[in-house]
């Protein structure tokens, strides 16, 4: 069995890694090596979901394999059905690159359970090649990837990852993270 460094990574290494790639009214596109980070502050439509594909591809070309992490904060709710289809076109053109995507939806509530319960049913009946987890917290999801990721790229440390989506998160461009 292998063993896996467990020297913690300095947050701030991550922070000063991380390029922003977009960031508008509700979204902030982040990249850090090879992980995608997007935190949603409104629900996806086409063009921030063209944002995003502009970003795996910039960073399909630099690395072999791939992750993604979507945050969906404040009222965030599914992306709108145009955005939604051209995120499945993306997702299709990259599956084989992904080594895990998390999705995060937290808080309470009917909407979140609903919502939560759509993702999880939708990774189900797909089986993509790659794994994927809807979690209910961001700690939550740094702890999920950050270990499957580092067996299938570089080493990545979750408190590290957490306390970078976590400063994402919190930009005036989100509105108020929760």
């Amino acid at each position: 069995m292998e063993h896996m460094s467990t020297q913690v990574t300095d947050p701030a290494d991550y922070e000063a890694a991380t390029q922003i790639v977009h960031e508008s009214d509700g979204c902030v596109i982040a990249v850090w090596n090879d992980i995608s980070i997007c935190i949603w502050g409104r629900s996806a439509t086409l063009s921030l979901i063209l944002e995003l594909e502009n970003v795996r591809e910039r960073i399909s070309q630099q690395y072999p394999r791939t992750s993604s992490i979507h945050v969906l904060v404040n009222e965030a709710g599914l992306p709108d059905p145009d955005a939604r289809k051209k995120l499945e076109e993306i997702t299709a053109k990259s599956e084989a690159r992904l080594i895990g995507v998390a999705t995060v939806v937290s808080g309470s509530g009917f909407r979140v359970s609903a919502i939560r319960a759509f993702l999880t049913s939708i990774h189900w009946l797909q089986r993509r090649p790659y794994d994927a987890h809807v979690c209910g917290s961001i700690g939550e999801a740094a702890t999920w990837l950050a270990p499957l990721h580092s067996a299938g790229s570089v080493p990545t440390d979750a408190g590290a990852l957490e306390q970078l989506m976590l400063g994402l998160r919190e930009r005036p461009s989100v509105g108020s993270g929760s």
